[in-house]
């Protein structure tokens, strides 16, 4: 069981990939939002949660304004979705940019999708100094409060790998359902530290050497370590250290005063075991059982 579990909490990490471009047939929009799809009904949903969630996340702190939209919508096999922001030409341009979205088999992942790759989008110069897996945490952490629910849910697979990764497993107390007794279980996913890019390595990635990793197990610990800072820091005062960094001169925020804002030092595990503890509570306990349940 406690196997099906670690399973089911390392798939809830919907890491971004791309799809191989082909003709999509429908659309539906409106004088923001262009969808393409390969299915009418993908078409028209799409829109609909567009509609209601690209103004929200345009309301986020440090946002761009709302600009010309597209997505280009695809089905994929399996249960859970995908999303990418694609672009033509430098990065800082972006003079063709549009959103590819892998629709899965269960539409309640659409709404996290949606929500971070919008925030993606509406990224401007400001936050050019973020390495990149600090970007991707920051929108996690705008996405969640878009839908707290798969929330919860990431923040308990994003707990159990930072704890594996650091050490023997995330330990938690639970109730058995078939007993009535509480029983302390460990849920650890297996990772090589010594696979793994050091901390600094990682806080150093760009969007080039970002996506070089190609190991399932390793892009899902970046997600989870750069939301674990996000969660800590704050989007100020990340944004604070982005305007640091430009008055700096250094193209990006230096990785110790990420740590620092972060309150995590290296070497010090007691340090990261508080703030990895800290992503725990009620309803990321209920995610798990929920993910027990369904196993």
């Amino acid at each position: 069981m406690k196997r099906a579990l670690l399973v089911s909490l390392s798939a809830l990490l919907l890491a971004a990939c791309a799809g191989m471009p082909q003709p999509l047939e429908y659309t539906a929009q409106d004088r923001t939002i262009l969808v393409r799809a390969e299915q009418q009904e993908d078409a028209a949903a799409l829109l609909a949660l567009a509609q209601e969630l690209y103004p929200k996340v345009a309301q986020s702190p440090h946002m761009l304004p709302l600009r010309p939209l597209e997505l280009r919508v695809r089905r994929q096999s399996g249960r859970y979705s995908a999303g990418a922001n694609r672009w033509k030409g430098d990065l800082r341009q972006r003079r063709e940019s549009w959103i590819e979205v892998q629709l899965g088999s269960d539409p309640q992942q659409y709404r996290w999708i949606l929500a971070h790759e919008f925030t993606h989008y509406l990224l401007g110069d400001e936050w050019l100094p973020l390495p990149m897996i600090v970007e991707e945490g920051l929108c996690d952490l705008v996405a969640e409060q878009l839908d707290p629910a798969t929330g919860a849910q990431r923040r308990m697979s994003h707990a159990v790998l930072l704890a594996s990764w650091l050490g023997p497993g995330l330990s938690v107390t639970r109730t058995d359902r078939a007993t009535g007794r509480m029983e302390t279980i460990t849920l650890r996913v297996n990772i090589d530290r010594e696979e793994m890019p050091s901390v600094v390595s990682m806080l150093r990635f760009d969007e080039r050497s970002y996506h070089s990793i190609r190991d399932p197990k390793q892009n899902q610990l970046l997600y989870a370590f750069g939301y674990l800072l996000v969660s800590r820091i704050g989007i100020e005062k990340l944004s604070a250290l982005c305007a640091q960094a430009r008055e700096a001169g250094v193209d990006a925020v230096p990785p110790e005063w990420l740590l620092a804002a972060a309150g995590v030092r290296l070497g010090d595990e007691e340090s990261w075991k508080r703030v990895v503890d800290g992503l725990i509570g009620g309803v990321e306990l209920e995610a798990m059982e929920k993910a027990l349940t369904l196993d």
